[in-house]
């Protein structure tokens, strides 16, 4: 019986490690997001337009974009 309950033990140290690793995984994606974000408005406020926003798993992945005189560039997620 006492084997039991450490494995019992075990298993539920392990699921609030993996909960707490999906959690970070999650709030690093946010943080990354908001980055590309700010950087593309900070972009379209001067002047700058977008053209495509492309999706990864982890939300908006990378963004082209064109400057005033239309020649167009990446702005790219950074990696977590």
């Amino acid at each position: 019986m006492a084997g039991a309950q450490v494995g019992r033990v075990a298993l539920v140290e392990l699921a609030v490690v993996v909960v707490t690793f999906i959690v970070v995984i999650f709030i690093v994606a946010l943080f990354l997001i908001s980055l590309i974000g700010a950087a593309v408005a900070r972009l379209t406020a001067a002047g700058a337009t977008v053209l495509a926003e492309h999706h990864g798993r982890e939300g908006l992945d990378h963004v082209v974009l064109a400057d005033p005189e239309g020649n167009e560039f990446c702005l790219l997620a950074p990696s977590p």
